[in-house]
């Protein structure tokens, strides 16, 4: 059961919009063995979580912080994640927060970069360290187009060169992403 506090608060979007919502706490959420108290919740319109091009209703879903209460989740194919009842201890150490946003190092032709790490977007993007550096490849490989950016409630378009294949080095794992790469 959640309690909806009326908020009207603004969130940014990644399209630069702004969008109300409410709050809502979950007085007790259970997600498997793992049980979470007073989980707070931004309460958004539904038309604000409907992504037109996906034909995709989100319905709900937890933020980063829920995540990080955990401890340790992994993510498998087929829309199915383990929480381990103790987390494994790593000495890699490749994750941080900007704010409560997480930030992944990770390799690209053996160059290290710090990436944003944005689980529901359909392509990575990258910003100007990764341009100036890569420069004269991607404007020699890649065409400068229109870009859609969506997130939460709305798109808007960018100016950005699109990489459709593009191998990253996270941890000791390799992953083949379609990158949009904006300087603006």
């Amino acid at each position: 059961r959640m309690k909806i506090i009326d908020a009207d608060i603004n969130v940014n979007n990644v399209a630069g919009q702004v969008l109300i919502a409410d709050l809502g706490v979950a007085a007790k959420m259970e997600m498997g063995y793992a049980v979470l108290e007073n989980v707070v919740f931004f309460i958004f319109e539904d038309r604000d979580l409907f992504f037109k091009q996906a034909n995709l209703q989100i319905k709900g879903c937890i933020g980063f912080p829920v995540m990080a209460s955990l401890g340790e989740i992994t993510f498998h194919k087929m829309n199915a994640l383990t929480i381990p009842a103790i987390p494994s201890s790593f000495n890699l150490q490749n994750l941080c927060l900007h704010e409560l946003t997480p930030i992944v190092a990770g390799y690209y032709r053996g160059q290290r970069f710090a990436f944003c790490l944005d689980t529901g977007a359909g392509k990575s993007i990258l910003y100007p360290p990764f341009f100036e550096i890569f420069k004269e490849e991607v404007k020699k490989k890649y065409p400068l187009q229109s870009e859609k950016v969506q997130g939460l409630g709305g798109f808007r378009d960018i100016p950005a060169y699109v990489m459709k294949k593009a191998t990253i080095s996270l941890g000791n794992k390799k992953a083949v992403f379609i990158i949009r790469i904006s300087y603006f």
